[in-house]
């Protein structure tokens, strides 16, 4: 069963472009390793708020993106740039 994940976090001002760097970099990962995936990333008119909109074949797709080297050195990498709590949100399609 297909399965959705929302990501959603605030990037510091100062640190926009570095995240636009890691996130370009983290889709080319997707995309290589993953390409059953598909993962959409929207910037909100603040410039600082992202959300990502990640679709999984099914649950073992989403457990392995989440334990790929290059999921975890995104969330740590991000993490240090954000404002606030990246929160994360299983989400269904209506």
């Amino acid at each position: 069963m297909r399965r959705l994940k929302l990501f959603e976090y605030q990037i510091k001002k100062e640190k926009v472009e570095l995240a636009l760097d890691l996130i370009n970099i983290y889709l080319d990962e997707i995309e290589i390793n993953e390409p059953e995936t598909n993962c959409r990333v929207f910037r909100k008119e603040d410039d600082v708020t992202f959300i990502h909109l990640i679709e999984f074949t099914d649950r073992t797709a989403a457990e392995r993106h989440f334990a790929a080297d290059y999921t975890t050195q995104f969330i740590e990498s991000i993490k240090e740039l954000c404002e606030n709590k990246i929160v994360i949100t299983d989400v269904e399609e209506i």
